[in-house]
C-alpha cells in the first residue's frame, strides 16, 4: 500500500525510507541524493554510448559507400 502512496504521491520516497527502512530524515534524503546521482550517471554513460555507436555506424556507413563507388568504378573501368 505504502508503494502505491508512493507513486500517487500521497506519501514521500523520504517518508518511505523512513518508515520501512528504519532511516532519519537526513539518512533518507542523502540515500535519495546518491541514488539519483547514480541515475543520472547511467543516463550520462548511456548517451555517450549511443553516441558512439551513432558515430560508429556513420562511419561504417561511408565506408561502404565509398566501397561500393570504388567497385563500381572498377566495374565501369572494364
Amino acid at each position: 500500500v505504502d508503494l502505491l502512496d508512493v507513486n500517487n504521491g500521497l506519501l514521500s520516497k523520504v517518508e518511505y525510507r523512513m518508515k520501512w527502512m528504519g532511516e532519519t530524515r537526513k539518512q533518507a534524503e542523502d540515500a535519495l541524493k546518491q541514488i539519483n546521482n547514480e541515475k543520472r550517471e547511467n543516463i550520462n554513460i548511456q548517451q555517450q554510448v549511443n553516441v558512439a555507436q551513432t558515430e560508429a555506424q556513420q562511419a561504417n556507413d561511408k565506408l561502404n559507400r565509398a566501397n561500393e563507388k570504388d567497385e563500381t568504378t572498377k566495374i565501369n573501368e572494364k
